[in-house]
């Protein structure tokens, strides 16, 4: 039976950059097509449509042809032969990738030359969003278990998956050649329709693109140094010990990351265009699904700068405006610039150096010009730039100005600036503009100029973050020596509990690198990491940082204590925020009157001051017109170090002001981890007489007293109190009571955290005999032991740990043969921490990652454990009675891990206690399908039994079925087992 796909379609719009002119008034379209042997009937077909578009009326108005070119079209020369095809690759402007069974042969460095065609292809479009990707799979139609286990088919379905669950690229499944035909012709005069908005104004540019005259324009060299200089090098001074910065030499084209922003003209619902590496295409944050529900898509900056005329960026403190502009300017000089940009002057201006203009009168009357400022600005730097050579490159369409820093100048002065600037782009209309500015810097007058055209950069996602370590490892030689690697870093970060809001920014990023640099990993304990990041933070970059840290504790207190109005009118409570009133009258209490100043003189002083630590700590924002915490965890950190600080009896300040209010429970959790640190007996005993008190129905004290006890380093847990805590948890969900499903995995999950005590490799006998199970029919069923729970991360990890991924002898052979092409060592989400919780099902395990542990079981013990048929399954699940659900014939939402109750994840086994059935198995149904030893209809598929976190209703009965490809790794699928004694 064919399987039939819905086709994504995501047509982007041509750029300059994406057409090779050959000649004044002819572009020809580069159409490279990639694929392997068994599809040579379409590579015709692109070809013979390629042929027929160039032919019809849709091309001649703009001069534009389609080019088909493939391997056969590469010359013989030197050297290895399939970098004689990349280098088609390279310059092609639209690329077919095509795929049916086969995936082809390895090259040396990929496992195919198709392959490489692909990701070299797609490694430039993450950058320059050229070549425009195009990807087909014929459908396959298999007929035996040895296709099915092609390791060929394997290859090419599981990028069909990865590229297909992106929904990123153009992707369709063809079943013909005549259908693959259709879609192909459809896909093409789509994207020409689509990119011939652009072509008709290129049209017109084409014979300015290289200047008239005979001498070129050349750069002075004084001003490429300077650029060097002053834009070369990562800014990360302020972060790191003078002695240190031999060990961590960075420059911008080698660390830098694109960033992303929603288009200033861009309305309508698309998809978001973000980096991602080829395992993790389609993967999305928080902020990005936002971005997709608000209509609008991410782009990269750079790609909107080189389609712009001018653009206005917006963005945080630390947020990579500045280091974006240097990247941009470093990279033309020295024709680099990846995004067409190379030829161009660009003008560096950096506002925070820009000289007060010497005639008054003329800021006064608004009378100075660009050309004016611009002169100042050149004769204070020095670098051998000239109003002249910058007036020349501007007649020749050749210049962009890049304005760095639009809130570090007075409002009078930017508004001059501002208006100069426009008045200088409206005369040369042409030539490219880029400004930057924190949004209070953004005011009216800069939106009256440049509104049109603004943006703000968007929070870094999970790729640019890992992008960003990647090439922070490459270059950090003190963490090489250590042997560390990027992957170890990446997935430290996936596992940490509350990393994310450290690494939203470019600046808080790099701050945890840093301190990854310094300490070879990330603090284990909650308190520990944020007070490490802030100390650092504070100590390196201001000369008085005891000073700077007491002001934001205070701040911080104040601020969130004032959710219970004791600041009034200064407090925005729907915000969170404050405003600078409030920030000034906590600053006199630390930063008091000096000898002989006057009260202007210190105002003045606390505004400058004020200024300078919102600017630079990396911790505040403005949003809204009210000035917060970077991240709400900030400013409960702070306000739980200044309570450890400052107050003599903590557990009577806890207990009587903040305990019983839910606003002050995360403030509560850090300050227990920060006072642990150096008070642990105070610490240990807030939490002692919490777990001793009586709780009922929600159980709100014990939860909040054990997640406490979390945030204290495990080493300085009293093995009494964590004794006490488990038991506590345990009694929640032991009880059976009807508790909201949140409440027991929250329970559970602190329960895994802590330590687990329940035995969750506990067995139960399956009496054997005859079974009538529905839809099965009579069969004999030998006794049999089940595991009571599903195989737990916990559990899984002993199979990790003794390199059972290194030890074919545990592997079916088509396992073996799947695990030497994928090279795997984890099961898939394995350092996520969304799915790592110690006591819940292991997930993204394939049908022979079960198999193997079975057998890794088996060796040198008195039992053979063995996946279940799904015969075996049924008869635990429905028992002698024919049950329709485990527990009973009725169904109950609140007795298993299902879709109706919004968890949207796995939860930790054995905390539904009604939903077990009479036997005492825990979680048949729900939480995560489980492999069977049995397969589905012709062999092609295991049968998988008991429905997930994410099935619909009757996936939850048990005679409900459903199937998996052996190599299937899901985050739905986890397994349990059988065992019998050895003969």
């Amino acid at each position: 039976m064919q399987k039939r796909c819905t086709l994504h379609l995501s047509i982007g719009a041509a750029t300059p950059q994406s057409i090779s002119i050959t000649m004044k008034d002819k572009k020809e379209i580069s159409v490279f097509i990639a694929s392997p042997g068994d599809v040579t009937a379409e590579r015709t077909v692109v070809r013979e449509i390629c042929e027929d578009l160039n032919k019809s009326a849709l091309l001649k108005p703009y001069g534009i042809s389609f080019q088909a070119i493939g391997w056969e079209d590469a010359f013989p020369s030197p050297g290895r032969p399939q970098e004689i095809i990349n280098r088609l690759v390279e310059e092609c402007d639209i690329f077919v990738c095509i795929f049916h069974k086969r995936f082809g042969s390895p090259t040396g460095k990929e496992a195919s030359g198709t392959l490489e065609e692909f990701l070299l292809a797609y490694d430039s479009w993450k950058s320059l969003k050229k070549p425009h990707i195009m990807t087909y799979f014929k459908a396959v139609q298999i007929r035996s278990k040895k296709e099915q286990e092609d390791p060929q088919l394997t290859k090419v379905l599981d990028l069909k998956d990865k590229i297909e669950e992106g929904k990123l690229l153009l992707f369709g499944e063809f079943s013909t050649t005549d259908d693959f035909r259709v879609k192909i012709k459809e896909h093409l005069e789509g994207w020409t329709a689509e990119s011939a908005k652009g072509w008709e104004k290129i049209n017109g540019k084409i014979s300015k693109l290289i200047p008239e005259t005979e001498l070129p324009l050349i750069i002075p060299p004084t001003y490429k140094n300077w650029i060097s200089m002053r834009c070369e090098k990562m800014d990360i001074d302020k972060l790191v010990d003078t002695k240190d910065k031999g060990l961590i030499s960075l420059t911008l084209p080698e660390t830098f990351i694109p960033l992303y922003a929603a288009p200033p003209d861009k309305k309508t619902k698309a998809e978001m265009f973000i980096p991602f590496y080829t395992e993790q295409i389609g993967k999305k944050t928080k902020q990005e699904q936002k971005e997709i529900e608000k209509g609008q898509s991410a782009v990269d900056i750079e790609t909107l700068i080189a389609e712009h005329e001018y653009l206005l960026i917006s963005g945080q403190a630390g947020s990579g405006k500045t280091t974006l502009l240097k990247y941009l300017a470093y990279t033309i000089v020295n024709d680099k610039n990846k995004a067409g940009l190379n030829g161009f002057l660009p003008i560096m201006v950096f506002l925070r150096d820009l000289p007060q203009i010497k005639k008054p009168a003329n800021l006064i009357s608004g009378t100075g010009t660009a050309e004016e400022l611009l002169s100042d600005y050149f004769q204070a730097a020095k670098h051998g730039l000239t109003i002249e050579l910058v007036k020349a490159y501007c007649k020749e369409k050749r210049a962009i100005f890049l304005i760095d820093g639009l809130d570090e100048i007075e409002p009078e002065f930017r508004k001059i600036v501002v208006e100069s600037l426009a008045t200088l782009r409206t005369d040369y209309h042409c030539n490219k503009m880029v400004l930057s500015g924190r949004l209070h810097g953004i005011d009216a007058a800069v939106n009256n100029q440049f509104g049109e055209k603004r943006v703000e950069i968007n929070p870094l996602n999970l790729n640019q973050v890992e992008l960003f370590i990647g090439k922070w490892c490459k270059f950090d030689r003190e963490l090489q020596a250590k042997g560390k690697t990027s992957s170890m870093m990446c997935s430290e970060i996936k596992e940490h509990q509350n990393v994310e809001e450290l690494i939203t920014t470019p600046l808080m990023l790099t701050a945890a690198c840093v301190l990854y640099h310094y300490d070879k990993k990330l603090p284990e304990q909650r308190a520990d990491l944020y007070e490490k990041v802030i100390s650092n933070l504070i100590h390196k970059r201001f000369s008085n940082p005891n000073e700077v840290l007491r002001f934001l504790m205070e701040l911080a207190y104040e601020v969130h204590t004032a959710k219970q109005g004791k600041l009034g009118k200064d407090f925005d409570t729907s915000k969170i925020g404050f405003d600078k009133a409030l920030a000034l009258r906590v600053m006199e209490t630390i930063f008091g009157r000096e000898k002989d100043e006057t009260k202007t003189q210190h105002e003045l002083r606390l505004i400058n001051e004020f200024d300078k630590i919102e600017q630079n700590c990396g911790l505040l924002r403005l949003e809204g017109g009210q000035y917060r915490f970077w991240h709400l965890t900030f400013q409960e950190f702070l306000m739980a170090r200044k309570i450890a600080m400052f107050e003599r009896d903590h557990a009577k300040v806890i207990n009587e002001k903040y305990w019983d209010n839910d606003w002050f429970k995360e403030m509560i959790e850090l300050f227990i981890g920060h006072l642990s640190n150096t008070a642990n007996a105070i610490a240990v005993g807030i939490v002692e007489d919490k777990l001793r008190s009586h709780d009922s129905s929600p159980f709100r004290n014990w939860r909040l007293a054990c997640n406490c006890l979390l945030d204290i380093h495990p080493d300085m847990r009293d093995s009494k109190v964590v004794k006490l805590a488990q038991e506590c948890l345990c009694s929640i969900f032991e009880q059976k009571l009807e508790q909201d499903s949140k409440i027991l995995t929250e329970a559970g999950e602190i329960l895994g955290w802590l330590g687990d005590p329940r035995d969750l490799k506990e067995f139960v006998l399956i009496e054997g005999g005859e079974y009538d199970l529905e839809g099965l029919g009579k069969v004999d069923i030998s006794p049999f032991e089940i595991c009571k729970y599903p195989v737990t991360n916990q559990w899984y990890k002993e199979f990790v740990d003794a390199k059972g991924y290194e030890k074919p002898e545990y592997w079916s052979p088509h396992g073996q043969k799947w695990l030497e092409q994928q090279q795997e060592k984890f099961p898939r989400y394995w350092h996520e921490r969304k799915w790592k919780c110690p006591n819940s099902p292991v997930v993204g395990i394939s049908w022979y990652e079960a198999y193997a542990f079975c057998n890794w079981l088996t060796k040198d013990d008195r039992y053979i454990y063995r996946l279940p048929t799904e015969q075996e399954w049924q008869v635990v699940a429905s028992g002698i009675e024919r049950r329709v659900y485990p527990w009973d014939n009725g169904w109950d939402k609140l007795r298993c891990n299902n879709w109706e109750i919004g968890l949207q994840k796995t939860s930790p086994v054995g905390i539904f206690k009604k939903g077990d059935t009479p036997e005492g198995i825990s979680d048949v149904v729900g939480n995560v399908w489980e492999w069977t030893d049995s397969w589905y209809d012709k062999a092609e598929m295991r049968v998988l039994r008991g429905g997930s976190w994410g099935s619909g209703d009757y996936d939850y009965q048990c005679t409900s079925r459903n199937h998996g490809v052996p190599f299937g790794r899901r985050s739905d699928v986890g397994f349990r087992f059988a065992r019998t004694l050895k003969l």
